[in-house]
């Protein structure tokens, strides 16, 4: 019954005018979403792992046209105050990590639709760091295969998200994986950095070693949003 309540509801939003009072609805509540992207790989990338969440570039540049289209793409500083038209629902975007294709794919799409984007990056080249550990893990999982990694790692995972789940939540294994294979960083470096903030986009910190600040507390989770 969930499901056909949920399916026809689809229908109706799809109706122009139910449409366009379920956004005016949305607005007028002062709703606005944050929408946070990782990794964005070249359209004729191959099919990436479920370690590392990742979409293709004509797929981002297809929602961010369709929420364009419903909404308002907004910078995410601005989602808290106000909204200057109450009819039409706003929507912040965000970008994770230090990927390369922050630069190459994300900021010719948000240059081209005239939007500004906010990167959370943790400056891992500017202190000469090298790969990420789930990257280094989805390198491992690629070669190895996700049998072979969990039994050398010592930990039951159905999935690679749930390897990388486990591995989120300890420094070891993080710290064993990162150790298991030799990849060279592919990290957005200063030139990069400063070309996002020359074309407006915001830069954040992201914390340098990718903590789980949920996990800190006192002088560890200063040192985590400071360094």
């Amino acid at each position: 019954m969930a499901a056909l309540l949920k399916r026809a509801g689809k229908a109706v939003l799809r109706v122009a005018p139910v449409h366009a009072a379920a956004m005016r609805a949305a607005a007028a509540r002062g709703n606005g979403l944050a929408l946070l992207y990782h990794r964005v790989t070249a359209d004729d990338a191959e099919p990436p792992s479920d370690l590392v969440p990742s979409i293709p570039r004509r797929l981002l540049r297809r929602q961010l046209e369709v929420l364009g289209e419903v909404g308002e793409l907004v910078p995410l500083e601005r989602l808290p105050a106000p909204a200057v038209d109450r009819r039409r629902p706003r929507f912040g975007l965000s970008f994770d990590d230090d990927y390369r294709s922050h630069g190459e794919q994300v900021l010719p799409i948000l240059q081209a639709l005239g939007v500004t984007g906010t990167f959370f990056l943790s400056g891992r080249s500017l202190h000469d760091l090298g790969a990420y550990w789930f990257e280094s893990l989805e390198q491992l999982v690629a070669e190895q295969g996700l049998d072979n990694i969990r039994r050398r790692l010592g930990v039951d995972a159905a999935t690679g998200a749930d390897l990388a789940a486990l591995c989120e939540r300890s420094p070891r294994l993080q710290r064993l994986v990162t150790t298991a294979v030799d990849l060279a960083p592919r990290h957005l470096r200063a030139p990069q950095i400063t070309e996002l903030a020359e074309a407006g986009m915001a830069v954040g910190f992201h914390t340098l070693h990718h903590r789980r600040l949920v996990d800190l507390d006192g002088e560890g989770l200063r040192l985590a949003l400071a360094h």
